[in-house]
C-alpha cells in the first residue's frame, strides 16, 4: 500500500477558498519590503561604541545582510543614532 501526500488542499465554495482567492487578487506575488528596526543594549551599563561590542554588533548585521530577502543593512554607526548618555 502506498501513501501519497498532497501539500495542496482546496474545497471549492468555501470561504477560506473565496479568501485566498481575494488575497492572491490583492497581492499579485511581487516585490514585498519592509523595514525591521533592531535595538542594542550594551550588557553591564557598557557603552555600545566599545571594541568588543562594535565587534559582537557587526558579526549579527554581518550574518543578517547574508540572507537573500535581506536587501540592506545599516549599523548603528552608521546612521549615528547610538544614545549619547550610553
Amino acid at each position: 500500500m502506498a501513501f501519497i501526500l498532497l501539500m495542496a488542499v482546496s474545497i471549492p465554495g468555501t470561504g477560506s477558498e473565496k479568501a485566498m482567492k481575494i488575497l492572491a487578487g490583492k497581492f499579485t506575488g511581487g516585490e514585498q519590503s519592509g523595514q525591521v528596526k533592531i535595538m542594542f543594549k550594551a550588557p553591564d551599563n557598557g557603552a555600545l561604541d566599545s571594541a568588543d561590542n562594535k565587534a559582537v554588533i557587526s558579526k549579527l548585521l554581518t550574518k543578517i545582510q547574508g540572507d537573500t530577502a535581506v536587501a540592506s543593512v545599516a549599523s548603528p554607526y552608521e546612521l549615528a543614532n547610538i544614545n549619547p548618555d550610553k
